[in-house]
């Protein structure tokens, strides 16, 4: 029983880690260079697309649906970063998104390259 409970563990955790890398190759491929590579780069390092997806909801809504939602403003780039390091309920149902460890200007640079993902090149969807 316990072998087939690590063994059922094992196979979730694998599951969990290729959708992941699909999602990361999916966020690396919405930037080229500079601030909003740097974006891509934090949401991966820091495990933000273990809950999120460029295009897709998953645990959380997709990064897509929160760029179309807030408009692109320096309010709510600020808004979005607190959002990201305090966490939140409410604004997306009733599953809470938790604290996440990122310095100010890491969440001020995830913020706006979420909210840079607004329109982007259908190339790049992760889901065929």
């Amino acid at each position: 029983m316990i072998y087939r409970l690590l063994m059922m563990g094992l196979v979730l955790s694998w599951g969990a880690v290729q959708a992941a890398d699909n999602s990361a190759s999916a966020a690396r491929a919405f930037c080229d260079s500079g601030k909003l590579a740097r974006g891509a780069e934090i949401a991966v390092f820091r495990g933000c697309l273990g809950c999120h997806t460029v295009d897709s909801k998953r645990i959380g809504p997709s990064y897509q649906e929160i760029a179309k939602k807030y408009p692109h403003t320096p309010d709510v780039v600020a808004q979005l970063a607190k959002k990201i390091r305090d966490g939140g309920k409410g604004n997306w149902g009733e599953l809470s998104m938790p604290a996440n460890p990122v310095s100010e200007a890491e969440a001020q640079t995830l913020a706006e390259w979420v909210l840079s993902l607004d329109e982007p090149p259908a190339r790049y969807s992760s889901n065929p």
